[in-house]
């Protein structure tokens, strides 16, 4: 059962090397030892979380030393991690299978030429590993807690976003926030609310779900809102069984909170001509989407000649561009029938990732099918399997389902930063939730030693 945001697990290097191991052998090191996690996890969070280095990213490189310190601060990540990963039985026992199933990926991607998509999933790879490790030796509340403020000030910028003309991005109407896309933006949101939303305080739980909706609509994604709707029936269907986290009563000072951002929502489609085509736009196609599902399976084709093969995809190469200028749901359907395709003519080695993501299969399932061919999907299955692992005893189903769904419809969520510490934060924090040794018992056990 989920300990929910009263949690307060086992915490740091000394602690965990003391539990049921004796006198910790690094006494003498203990404030470092313990702060070090701290800082690394908190500045990865400010840092790639909110996009704010990412989307600065391409201003600052040309300035002395920031390629020092960007690599050097990745370098500082995954040797900090590693030694954790040695000294500390906590954080070794809970990231155990975290490590296992990115190496097993990292493997995959060496079978085949190193190119840029390689490094970038390699990169993606070792920061996943070394954020589970180190989030592992640290308090999980004080990260959820954090991680909750990132998500917060995401949504935040995605509601300005939506009063500027241009925004922040060069997808004109649509609220993307700092983030490379409106969809990239509404998957953040929703997979960090899902992630974060019970270490919320209960006092302002109502105002932060009332923000983090209307952050959503903002982007205009539909799959976005359609998977966030998701969540909250499975955060829901949870909390009914489990009563946890225990959530206050909405008040009028949260009622008065949603209607300030429905205000504010309302003078940006009359402020901003933009946001109000786009959305006009957005939501007339809503009824297009039905018929693009409908017709899914008639497109799926399992194995054709490869010279037709061939022709079909010369074909949809020319749909795919004209199709995305009218209706980005049927552009989805014809890239995904182009990656199926693909796939049919190399099922069981794959394609290699280069190519792969250049078909752009608008899903990660097919993303590393297509790339590693059937032993692709061990990526994909993997990761939804460490975020059930924790699922199965806290009973916090929306983080897996979130993940799953995301999964199906963008292929880009294991290669972004912003995406994979919230990934690895969800798999660290609930499986120390669900396996960890309670601080209190720690804190007794170290006063008897003493």
């Amino acid at each position: 059962m989920v300990r929910g945001h009263a949690s307060r697990d086992v915490v740091s290097y000394a602690g965990a090397a003391r539990y049921g191991q004796g006198r910790s052998p690094y006494r003498d090191h203990e404030p470092l030892v313990r702060a070090l996690p701290i800082v690394l996890v908190s500045v990865a969070i400010a840092s790639f979380q909110t996009n704010l280095v990412p989307y600065f990213g391409q201003s600052l490189s040309g300035f002395p030393g920031w390629r020092a310190a960007y690599y050097g601060f990745g370098m500082l990540l995954l040797v900090a991690a590693c030694v954790a990963f040695i000294l500390n039985k906590r954080a070794r026992r809970l990231a155990l299978p975290t490590v296992a199933i990115c190496a097993l990926s990292g493997a995959l991607v060496l079978m085949y030429p190193v190119d840029v998509v390689s490094k970038s999933f390699l990169m993606a790879m070792a920061f996943c590993t070394s954020l589970v490790i180190l989030t592992s030796c640290i308090d999980e509340t004080k990260v959820l807690h954090f991680a909750a403020l990132a998500v917060a000030f995401n949504a935040v910028v995605c509601l300005v976003n939506i009063m500027l003309q241009n925004g922040f991005t060069n997808t004109a109407g649509r609220a993307a926030g700092l983030a490379q896309g409106p969809n990239l933006a509404a998957s953040q949101l929703v997979l960090g609310a899902a992630v974060v939303w019970r270490a919320v305080p209960r006092q302002l739980m109502w105002s932060f779900l009332f923000l983090i909706t209307a952050a959503l609509v903002a982007t205009l994604s539909r799959s976005g809102m359609a998977i966030g709707l998701t969540a909250a029936l499975a955060a829901g269907t949870g909390y009914a069984i489990t009563r946890r986290p225990h959530i206050d009563a909405i008040k009028w000072r949260d009622i008065g909170f949603g209607a300030a951002i429905l205000c504010w929502m309302a003078a940006a489609m009359i402020a901003n001509h933009r946001f109000s085509v786009a959305s006009d736009a957005a939501y007339k196609s809503i009824g297009q989407v039905a018929k693009v599902v409908a017709e899914a399976p008639a497109n799926i084709i399992v194995s054709m000649p490869k010279e037709a093969a061939h022709n079909e995809l010369k074909i949809l190469d020319k749909q795919v561009v004209t199709e995305g200028e009218v209706n980005s749901a049927s552009a989805r359907s014809l890239l995904m029938r182009r990656a199926l395709i693909r796939y049919s003519m190399s099922p069981w080695v794959g394609v290699g990732p280069k190519e792969a993501h250049a078909l752009a299969p608008h899903s990660t399932y097919l993303l590393f099918a297509l790339a590693f061919g059937v032993a692709g999907l061990v990526v994909s299955v993997g990761f939804i399997g460490l975020a059930s692992l924790a699922a199965i005893k806290t009973g916090a189903w929306e983080f897996p389902l979130t993940v799953a769904a995301l999964f199906a419809v963008s292929h880009d969520m294991l290669l972004f930063p912003s995406s994979i510490i919230l990934l690895a934060i969800g798999i660290a924090t609930l499986q120390a939730q669900a396996k960890g040794p309670r601080l209190a018992d720690v804190i007794s056990s170290n006063a008897t030693e003493a």
